[in-house]
């Protein structure tokens, strides 16, 4: 059978080396995140800057097509007036704001608006003024992320009114997009965090789940064990007694003395098969059993006067202290059962010079209250929680010797809880002694 310690231990190894494993893959996946972070933060950049270029490539090609178009009407209209007409044409374009037109006797002709911001001379006669709006609408609907230089008057000279040094992403859209940056590496970071704690619970819940199943495995061992051997000693019991009753060499007194003692282990031998039985029946949050209206007063009297010819063999004294009158609701076969636990319990687990009982029945806040308390070799307050488990047994230097299956206080919890009610321990550690408490709803009038 594969030791238990040492699976304890390869399971730890194995959590430490997840714990590593889950450092190691937080620390790349947040480096990971940063970079694409900054990545997207110049992408966005870069994007914009294209922006700005395909804005400038679409205003010179539209300014030069229409000074190309009025070039073309020049070249074959020599008529004022129908030239006129044809640049009042123009003017439906969005880029065109105004012009100005000298036909030449010393007039001039002003039509739409004049803006010498973007402009083109056209020979000697015709100015044409482009409408600055028409390049901050190219930017819609992100217009406010880019500034643009109205300040310098630009007259198109090699088709360009327009280029990079005039148009630029804007200091806030830059700070804005830096702090998305920002916040999102924030978000990983903390994301990460989070995804740390979550596989390190999951390693850790692994690691005990594996300790726990070490532990279980080891206590079913025990288990084990320690039934072997307390059905073996009945069992020899009883065949040294049938082998010297066969022999023939005792008197008839002897011999009913002999059957007293064998019907006794038979006895421990019905009980130690219903403890086992009934683990596995109790064994479950869904037990059930059949509850009556009784008087447990009169009830738990009846329960220590059938325990005392036992107590009295283990040397022990048993005092009594019950509330007269209180009813539960309960099953008198199996609540026997748990007194019969503790009281054995209680001498058990206590030398013979301080076998000492005290039982109280009180009555408190419409709860019933049963205390069983002994001057024990007590528990240390770190096995407290764990008593009422299957299989579990004390393990100190005052219980290791002593006979037992682990299954008594949990058969107990078992059926006080079937009952509605509690049941808890309570010691000041070893060599102090124990006390049970059992909790169960009262029947009130």
């Amino acid at each position: 059978m594969d030791n238990p310690s040492k699976n304890i231990r390869f399971g730890l190894i194995v959590f430490i080396a997840l714990v590593v494993f889950c450092i190691a893959q937080l620390a790349w996946w947040v480096i990971f995140q940063i970079d694409q972070s900054s990545e997207q933060f110049q992408n966005q950049i870069s994007a914009r800057e294209q922006r700005i270029e395909s804005v400038s490539r679409t205003v010179n090609n539209e300014f030069s097509r229409i000074v190309n178009q009025v070039n073309f009407f020049i070249a074959t209209q020599s008529n004022p007036d129908i030239l006129n007409r044809h640049l009042e044409l123009i003017l439906e374009n969005p880029a065109v704001l105004g012009y100005s037109f000298a036909t030449g006797k010393n007039q001039e002709i002003l039509s739409g608006k004049i803006d010498s911001t973007y402009y083109a001379a056209i020979g000697n006669e015709i100015t044409l003024y482009f409408d600055k709006q028409y390049v901050a609408n190219l930017f819609k609907p992100n217009a406010g992320e880019f500034l643009i230089d109205f300040s310098v008057q630009r007259d198109g000279r090699n088709g360009i009114w327009v280029d990079r040094n005039s148009m630029t992403i804007s200091p806030q859209t830059i700070e804005h997009l830096k702090d998305e940056s920002g916040r999102a590496v924030k978000m990983f970071a903390s994301e990460g965090t989070i995804f740390f704690f979550i596989m390190i619970l999951g390693a850790y819940l692994i690691y005990r789940a594996l300790q726990k199943s070490e532990e279980l495995k080891a206590r079913q061992t025990n288990f084990i064990h320690a039934v072997t051997h307390e059905f073996k000693t009945p069992l020899t019991s009883i065949r040294l007694y049938l082998e010297t009753v066969q022999s023939g060499k005792i008197d008839d007194s002897r011999k009913n003395e002999i059957y007293g003692k064998m019907i006794e282990d038979c006895d421990r031998l019905d009980a130690m098969v219903d403890d086992v039985l009934d683990a596995g029946r109790f064994d479950s949050n869904k037990l059930r059993m059949e509850l009556f209206e009784l008087n447990l007063s009169n009830e738990l009297g009846e329960y220590i006067d059938n325990l005392e010819n036992y107590i009295r063999r283990q040397n022990g004294i048993l005092n009594r202290e019950i509330e007269n009158g209180i009813r539960i609701r309960g099953n008198t076969v199996e609540l026997s059962r748990v007194i019969k636990i503790l009281v054995e319990n209680a001498l058990k687990y206590s030398p013979p010079n301080k076998r000492v009982i005290d039982v109280k029945l009180t009555s408190r806040n419409n709860r019933t209250v049963i205390t069983v308390s002994d001057r024990g070799f007590g528990i240390e307050n770190s096995e407290l929680k764990n008593i009422f488990d299957r299989f579990y047994r004390i393990s100190n230097s005052n219980t290791e010797t002593i006979k037992g299956t682990g299954l008594g206080l949990f058969i107990a919890a078992r059926i006080i809880k079937a009952h509605g009610g509690t049941i808890t321990a309570q010691s000041a550690g070893i060599d102090q002694g124990s006390t049970f408490i059992i909790e169960l709803p009262m029947v009130t009038e």
